[in-house]
């Protein structure tokens, strides 16, 4: 892979495709396997555990489909992760701020706080737009990295005067 795209073998390449794949596995494994996870999530809601049966099944029914969220945004929740944390380590730091700052306000709170208080929608409504703010984070943080700007910022200045010597 690294001969054919030379962009892949620096940083932000191939190990930060290889760490995405970990959700990727994990996402797959919330739409496959959905019972087991569902079991394993939902015990102590379970008919078994002393739960209203008609409510359990109301329950797992939301959390099947809050599961397939979890499973969408959790890959871009890792891009999220990596990307902004390589671009605040490189000493690029307003831009995630503005962007986390931007994107929270335009697809999180003000679309949830329409949607779910003024016109009453309910859970699934709620996380479409918190998905679509994940999702918009961490596309947007790969895309600033990937351009590169970080790599002409210094986190760490020269010595400038030599504090040694008497002025």
């Amino acid at each position: 892979m690294n001969r054919l795209n030379p962009s892949w073998s620096g940083p932000g390449g191939s190990r930060e495709v290889l760490l995405i794949s970990y959700p990727l596995i994990l996402g797959y494994i919330f739409f496959t396997i959905q019972t087991f996870v569902d079991r394993l999530f939902l015990t102590w809601y379970s008919p078994e555990a002393g739960a209203d049966p008609i409510a359990f099944v109301h329950i797992q029914d939301i959390a099947i489909v809050l599961l397939r969220f979890v499973a969408l945004y959790s890959i871009f929740d890792t891009m999220n992760i990596i990307f902004s944390s390589g671009l605040r380590g490189a000493g690029d730091t307003m831009y995630p701020l503005a962007l986390s700052t931007v994107l929270s306000w335009a697809t999180l709170l003000v679309p949830v706080y329409i949607a779910c208080v003024q016109l009453g929608g309910g859970v699934y409504i709620a996380w479409s737009p918190a998905s679509a703010y994940i999702i918009f984070l961490g596309l947007f943080m790969m895309r600033r990295f990937r351009k590169g700007h970080w790599k002409a910022l210094r986190v760490i200045e020269p010595n400038v005067l030599d504090l040694d010597e008497e002025p």
